[in-house]
């Protein structure tokens, strides 16, 4: 995101899935100049529709593993 922020761009990076070895993989979005209401609407569906957080429940769940 430091490229976009020196720009004056909005950015985010959204958590998306996991790989094959358990380790998150995330999608960085950008937004146009003053745009931070899309960028954020738009990040909201992506998460929504990700489904990462509740895979990574479930892992944890599952192998009673500890995330910190």
């Amino acid at each position: 995101t430091i490229p976009s922020n020196l720009a004056g761009l909005p950015a985010i990076s959204v958590p998306y899935d996991l790989d094959q070895q358990k380790l998150p993989v995330g999608i960085q979005l950008i937004g146009s100049y003053m745009g931070e209401t899309k960028l954020l609407q738009a990040a909201k569906v992506l998460q929504i529709n990700s489904n990462f957080y509740q895979k990574r429940l479930l892992d944890k769940v599952l192998t009673h593993k500890n995330y910190n």
